[in-house]
């Protein structure tokens, strides 16, 4: 008897692969991490659900990506192959965050990537209200648990022309994508993880925990959030991934892109 059982993947085991192997053979993704001070974050959070509506973090984490992105354009661009042995880089003029979620179904957890589009000219409200929206309409209502259900009926042959579309047409990209994305694992406490995904951007939101820091040349306690980004250096340099870092720790660390909707309850 073999030490050992081999079974082929699954359709949607095979379309889990073909994403990872897209970001990996299509994209060269350099990794950074950086904190972020949760201040203001968590007392702007708190002013907003009194204020506007009760919101959770993520809604936040999403805007600050999407703007982050609109003020540095060569992370809104992804590389795509051209038939037959070339490449073409496109800018989108939209943008449109990828963001995993995890629901159960029928006692399975199903994993699948919704998509905030706009998301720069959202509001956090409707920002929470769109991820709500994807977490909880009923199954027969959702097209991304549809999706995941034709997946599992698809024959293998189907999803991997599917994951050839993706990365070779803009079009059929947009329509199942995002530009950009930003994922997070809960319960980490203080780590950082890094993310794999095929497009140019990705934010990963890691743990969180009490750090010292100097503030005003004094040693003081503030909760930091440890953030990581990945890159494609095939579209955008270094020093680009540097300063699109700098302008999401920035967003959040201020949340001054939250002034005016507040302003407006005031």
């Amino acid at each position: 008897m073999k030490p050992f059982n081999a079974k082929p993947l699954t359709s949607v085991e095979t379309y889990m692969y073909g994403l990872k192997s897209r970001a990996q053979q299509n994209h060269c993704l350099g990794n950074g991490a950086f904190p972020v001070e949760l201040t203001a974050l968590n007392t702007v959070r708190k002013e907003y659900s009194k204020a506007v509506k009760p919101v959770t973090l993520t809604p936040f984490f999403v805007k600050a990506v999407a703007l982050a992105v609109r003020d540095n354009p060569g992370a809104n661009r992804i590389l795509f192959q051209r038939f037959p042995f070339r490449r073409k880089i496109v800018d989108f003029e939209v943008i449109d965050v990828n963001v995993p979620i995890v629901r159960v179904v029928d006692d399975e957890p199903v994993i699948f990537i919704g998509v905030v589009r706009g998301a720069d000219k959202l509001t956090i409200a409707e920002i929470q209200d769109e991820l709500t929206r994807i977490q909880r309409e009923p199954a027969e209502q959702s097209p991304y648990l549809q999706k995941m259900q034709k997946l599992k009926r698809a024959p293998r042959v189907a999803i991997s022309l599917y994951h050839w579309l993706m990365s070779r047409s803009p079009g059929f990209y947009l329509k199942n994508a995002g530009t950009c994305g930003v994922t997070a694992l809960d319960g980490m406490a203080g780590g950082h993880f890094f993310p794999i995904g095929p497009s140019t951007a990705v934010f990963a939101i890691g743990g969180a925990g009490d750090e010292v820091v100097a503030r005003d040349g004094e040693p003081v306690v503030r909760r930091v959030l440890q953030v990581a980004l990945a890159l494609d250096n095939y579209v955008a340099s270094g020093p680009e991934g540097l300063q699109l870092a700098l302008t999401f720790q920035q967003l959040l660390e201020t949340c001054s892109f939250v002034d005016d909707e507040l302003a407006k309850q005031r």
